[in-house]
């Protein structure tokens, strides 16, 4: 039989390592990604020119058409990808 101080050793023991563990794992990642972001960063590619951002207007509300405030929106066209 196990004594009552032995087992109170055991769960304060299994308790630390429990607690420990989750701290060190907060310490990697941030809203469920890792503090570096999923992908990283991107590489960047020599003689490539970012194109011109295109603005446009939007309600902010599309299913209440009581609403009537707008919002703008930025897009990138690349041109390579556009028919």
């Amino acid at each position: 039989m196990v004594s009552n101080k032995n087992l109170g050793f055991t769960v304060v023991s299994i308790s630390v390592i429990i607690l420990l563990g989750g701290v060190e794992g907060w310490k990697m990642f941030f809203r469920g990604r890792g503090r570096g972001g999923m992908l990283g960063s991107p590489k960047a590619v020599p003689n490539i020119t970012v194109p011109p951002a295109e603005w446009f207007v939007q309600q902010l509300d599309h299913f209440n058409p009581t609403v009537s405030r707008k919002w703008e929106q930025v897009s990138y066209r690349i041109l390579v990808w556009s028919v």
